[in-house]
């Protein structure tokens, strides 16, 4: 049973809440980003920006003119968002840190409601997150289905906070978790995660899943709420293309570091992938048909995916 208070009707002290925000040469998002920090209705343990680009003069630029005393400059030089942001919360002070990506803009109240939703529901969840609303860099294709559009990391899974159910999921860029349980699960795996330009994802899901399975179950607050930049490259048919291959891929990654498998038992899911979800008739058609339509974008996507997931399993996509 899992019982929740009600915004504002906190007793007991809030947990310190640090906040680590992983960027990646992208000054402009990066102000967006630590201005709205700025504007919390509670104040945060502290800010951890974790600089994971080549160009770090750019960032530590934007960060003298926003921080303030408890913010902390940290650089990752080698890339990958798991391993900056596993720099980012060994380094942090609070007992629960919140992950917020460079370009997504936290309301107002966001460190607030993580710190009252780890305050009052029992027992404490393993992870804490919520809404994930778009800012569109341009304006929304007719083409781009809900499903498709939760590649963008949007997140809208109730009006009312709950537990979330084995199919839903939080998002990275509006996450937080104790580090109590982060020392003791080890973290992100940086074998998955996206580094530079690579679409690897996944990270997020296999340490949730690790916390799932030991019991601690992840909480959705509608309240805790982030806006993400969607920019104008990444509402393109040929993005959600490459997206879904790549997903596909992070799936069968992110089963490998959960559950190893011999190299006949990875050949046999391969085939079975191979067998029953790519090399249809109905699949390869689709993916040879290019329309405007909704359905058949989506199921070429899904075609993709699995492609993408055969081919790791093989060991031939990384």
């Amino acid at each position: 049973m899992i019982d929740s208070a009600q915004p504002g009707s906190v007793v007991s002290p809030l947990p310190l809440v640090s906040v680590v925000v992983c960027t990646y040469d992208r000054p402009l998002d990066l102000r967006r980003c630590l201005d709205s920090l700025c504007r919390q209705t509670t104040q945060c343990h502290e800010v951890i920006i974790v600089d994971n680009g080549a160009r770090p003069a750019r960032t530590q630029e934007v960060v003298q003119q926003v921080g303030a005393v408890h913010w902390r400059y940290l650089r990752e030089p080698a890339p990958g968002l798991s391993r900056a942001r596993n720099l980012g919360w060994q380094a942090a002070g609070g007992a629960i840190i919140a992950f917020i990506d460079d370009d997504a803009v936290a309301d107002s109240w966001w460190v607030q409601g993580i710190a009252e939703v780890f305050a009052t529901v029992t027992p404490v969840p393993g992870s804490v997150g919520g809404r994930v609303e778009p800012i569109w860099g341009a304006p929304r294709p007719g083409w781009l289905a809900d499903d498709l559009a939760r590649g963008l990391s949007l997140v809208d899974w109730s009006p009312e906070p709950r537990l979330l159910q084995d199919s839903e999921w939080l998002a990275g860029c509006n996450m937080a978790v104790p580090k109590a349980l982060l020392l003791a699960f080890g973290g992100f795996n940086e074998r998955l995660g996206r580094a530079g330009n690579r679409l690897i994802s996944q990270e997020e899901t296999e340490l949730h899943t690790r916390l799932r399975q030991a019991g601690h179950p992840l909480y959705y607050h509608p309240g805790v709420v982030v806006r993400h930049h969607i920019p104008a490259s990444r509402l393109t048919k040929r993005w959600f293309l490459r997206r879904a291959y790549h997903n596909g891929v992070s799936v069968a990654l992110s089963r490998l570091c959960l559950s190893p498998a011999k190299p006949q038992q990875r050949l046999r899911m391969a085939a079975t992938a191979l067998g029953r979800k790519v090399l249809t008739p109905g699949a390869v058609t689709g993916l040879l048909t290019a329309t405007d339509e909704a359905d058949e974008l989506r199921g070429r996507c899904v075609v993709l995916g699995w492609l993408g997931y055969t081919l790791a399993m093989l060991g031939l996509a990384r």
